[in-house]
């Protein structure tokens, strides 16, 4: 049963669309109130004129000119109905002006995003390049002892740093840190502890002297909650013997070549560039190497590892692993350390920055 005139005549009155009722020849016989407000036209002034049509603007999104010289884009709709009896087309207009203005400065903020990005990622690119720059080129080589690196930035660049401080005696310092925060501020900071470090390097044989006087140099000049924590050690070459001070770093894994227990390189330090006077003072110690020992120096990237249900890395799984890996090459023996973590999380990469130093007495 077909609904009657007047009924229709209510429905369309009262619809927030613009509607107009147009006859086969394309004359509108019909405007409701929503029709006027879009057109801004009264609707003796629209009935009876043609208006085209209609049956070519189905679905159709228009640009309508409008008598004040204002446009409106509208998105058109038609259906045939009977109209006091005879066959017409009803031509509904949904006013989509602000959706497609809000549309377009989506579409112009979302270009001036990627200039943007364009940028940043230049500027990262050369970021990248100066922290590349100011990492050691090449792993030492020396006749005493084995050494391989591991260094996984989370973005481009990151808070990780290393190095390594040769003599002409052939001993070998070792130094790994990790600067708070992520990408350009913290590799920023790493920038200028490691510059601050190397410039307090050569007048000290104790490792826990430039680590003293680069703390001395920046507590009270970095924003707050900006630190490092730091770990230095010097083997001597012809003693196999480790001078080491550790500054709030995780503490290196010691494996043993005739034990199956690792132990750590743990002693009292506090972070570097936080504390003008820091209540535990820096202090060094010193262990001997024997020939197939290793040392494992890390950054907390690796062993702060949450795969996709949250569940954290448990310590003694990684431990267990690592004994079970421990007669790889030494790179090798870094590079599944890193890949174990990997797996663990459930993803391509972890989510904070990665340092590995692979230490083995020969």
């Amino acid at each position: 049963m077909g609904i009657d005139y007047e009924s229709m005549k209510s429905i369309i009155e009262k619809n927030a669309d613009g509607i107009l009722i147009v006859d086969p020849e394309g004359i509108a016989c019909f405007v409701n109130p929503a029709a006027e407000i879009l057109l801004n036209r009264k609707a003796q002034e629209l009935v009876g004129e043609s208006v085209g049509v209609p049956v070519f603007l189905e679905g159709t999104e228009l640009t309508l000119n409008r008598v004040d010289t204002s446009e409106v884009i509208v998105e058109t709709r038609v259906v045939e109905i009977n109209w006091k009896g005879s066959a017409a087309y009803l031509v509904s207009m949904r006013d989509i002006t602000e959706r497609r203005e809000a549309e377009n400065t989506i579409k112009k903020q979302k270009k001036q995003l990627e200039m943007v990005w364009d940028q940043i990622s230049s500027e990262l690119d050369h970021a990248k390049e100066a922290q590349v720059a100011l990492l050691p080129d090449d792993v030492p080589k020396l006749n005493n002892l084995k050494l391989g690196v591991l260094y996984r930035p989370t973005n481009r660049i990151g808070g990780d740093f290393y190095d390594f401080v040769t003599d002409n005696s052939s001993d070998l310092g070792i130094l790994i840190g990790d600067v708070t925060g992520h990408s350009i501020p913290a590799a920023l900071l790493s920038f200028l502890f490691v510059a601050t470090f190397r410039s307090h390097l050569a007048r000290f044989l104790n490792p826990c002297e430039p680590i003293r006087h680069t703390n001395d140099f920046l507590a009270g000049k970095l924003p707050w909650g900006r630190y490092a924590s730091m770990f230095f050690g010097k083997l001597e070459a012809a003693t196999r013997i480790f001078h080491f001070c550790r500054a709030g770093h995780p503490p290196p894994v010691l494996l043993r070549s005739e034990s199956e227990k690792p132990e750590y390189l743990d002693m009292p330090g506090m972070v570097v560039g936080m504390f003008e006077n820091p209540i535990i003072p820096f202090s060094s110690q010193c262990i001997s190497l024997e020939p197939g020992d290793r040392i494992l120096f890390y950054t907390d990237g690796i062993v702060e590892v949450d795969n996709c249900e949250g569940e954290r890395l448990d310590l003694n799984s990684l431990l267990e692993y690592i004994l079970t890996i421990r007669q790889q090459p030494i790179q090798n023996f870094l590079d599944s350390i890193y890949q174990f973590c990997v797996q663990f999380s459930d993803s391509k990469t972890l989510k904070d920055d990665v340092t590995l130093i692979g230490l083995e007495a020969v």
